[in-house]
């Protein structure tokens, strides 16, 4: 009897050894699968979060337009040309800056300032030093294609193990500048750096092109497209000066990275390049992420006289 039974135990377990093969093949297949899965949403999720992260990156540094239909604010070279020609004629431009601008303080018969976006005026000058440190890129100093010697600035220092590029001569200086952070506890981190007039045009003509394929006019794309991605040669990244920082967003203005680079920053030849009370004078936005490196002296002067890098190049031409 005891053989017998297990004669039967063991042709069972022959049996549902048999059966259960195929469950294990089809648990182990969908294992995989699921892995698979997985694996893709994962490098899908990431690789759009490092695109979101490049947009914020490449539209950073923009000009303070709320509404695109309210200038064609030199959107194309010839318009740029007539911007500064019209510069040029500053009785007249004062004139209008005057009866448009909200800055009471410094809208007068002989203003500097020239009315191009709503609520924001941009300060009315149209000169450079000779220093490549303190070279302006904005809508009136258009900088065309210019590129910068550069260098790699090594990917532990840039986001997600990027490697962005600056201009070779600021290196040795940003290095100092984010170790010595590091020694302090706290983590610089780029999010954008150098930017070539290639990459810059291709961005403004992609951004064009999206516009005009949702019905826009060519001049409307322009305008509209301007608000998000700077003009070709007017930002101030086409330099290889500026560095962003850790956000891209003003609400982080007082995390422990950008605090600290409102402290110490003047010490290794950077400032921060558009302040929120220096909106009038740029055009630009409150940006406390993004610092310009201008040198160590300049950058002292600079912060000394309250200055931005528009008031500061002026300053020096009036008075060298």
């Amino acid at each position: 009897m005891s053989r017998y039974n297990h004669q039967i135990d063991r042709r069972y377990n022959q049996q549902y050894s048999v059966n259960k093969k195929p469950y294990f093949v089809v648990t182990c297949i969908a294992l995989v699968i699921m892995i698979i899965l997985l694996t893709c949403a994962i490098i899908v999720t990431r690789n759009e979060y490092k695109e979101s992260q490049t947009l914020l990156a490449d539209s950073s540094s923009e000009p303070v337009i709320e509404n695109s239909s309210v200038a064609d604010v030199s959107s194309s070279v010839s318009e740029t040309s007539a911007l500064e020609s019209e510069a040029s004629t500053s009785s007249t431009t004062a004139s209008k800056a005057e009866s448009k601008s909200e800055v009471s303080s410094n809208s007068s018969s002989d203003s500097k300032f020239i009315k191009v976006i709503e609520n924001y005026s941009v300060y009315n000058f149209v000169g450079q030093t000779g220093d490549w440190r303190l070279r302006l890129a904005n809508r009136l100093n258009k900088i065309d294609d210019y590129t910068p010697p550069t260098k790699y600035i090594g990917s532990k220092y840039c986001r997600n193990n990027d490697n962005y590029k600056i201009d070779e001569r600021v290196y040795d200086d940003l290095i100092a500048m984010m170790d010595a952070a590091a020694e302090d506890g706290v983590k610089l981190i780029v999010v954008s750096a150098y930017r070539s007039y290639e990459r810059q045009t291709n961005n403004y003509n992609n951004k064009v092109n999206y516009y005009i394929n949702k019905g826009y006019s060519r001049k409307d794309a322009e305008n509209k497209a301007s608000t998000i991605i700077a003009i070709p040669g007017t930002s101030d990244h086409n330099l290889g000066l500026a560095i962003d920082f850790n956000y891209l967003e003003e609400k982080y203005e007082n995390r422990p990275e950008l605090v600290w680079l409102r402290e110490h920053a003047e010490e290794y030849g950077f400032v921060m390049r558009y302040k929120k009370e220096k909106g009038n004078y740029t055009g630009i936005i409150y940006e406390p992420w993004h610092y310009r490196y201008v040198g160590k002296e300049h950058a002292k002067k600079m912060n000394q006289l309250n200055m931005c890098l528009e008031e500061y190049v002026e300053y020096l031409l009036k008075n060298s």
